[in-house]
């Protein structure tokens, strides 16, 4: 997707992006990071520093026009990385940890929380 809108610069699909993913990212660091706890695992401290490592790519997109399409395909690998690392080993990593109802309590919260910030940009 992030590849297919990289053909321009674009200050509002930046800010779209930053606002999207940087809520995507917050959730997470808002609900499932502090339910997991004292569990923290390596997979846990490893996407920590993704998202470190987003916003600073995130930051970086809304500088040099020409550099931009470069910078948007870094950026979608990054994130095709990253949620991958997220569905293969932290979210099953959650489910052991995690009883079913802080899991369902956790899933409700995290789409609520998007679906407010998706409506907000659209």
């Amino acid at each position: 997707m992030l590849q297919e809108l990289s053909k321009g610069y674009d200050r509002q699909l930046i800010k779209s992006l930053r606002i999207y993913y940087g809520t995507h990212m917050s959730t997470e660091e808002a609900t499932l990071y502090p339910a997991m706890g004292e569990q923290e695992s390596d997979v846990l401290l490893l996407v920590k520093e993704e998202h470190n490592r987003i916003r600073g790519l995130l930051v970086n997109l809304g500088t040099g026009e020409a550099e931009f399409p470069s910078k948007l395909a870094v950026l979608a690998e990054v994130m095709r990385e990253h949620l991958e690392r997220e569905e293969q080993a932290l979210l099953p990593k959650a489910q052991q940890i995690l009883d079913q109802g802080t899991v369902e309590s956790l899933s409700y919260q995290f789409s609520e929380i998007n679906r407010r910030k998706r409506e907000s940009v659209l």
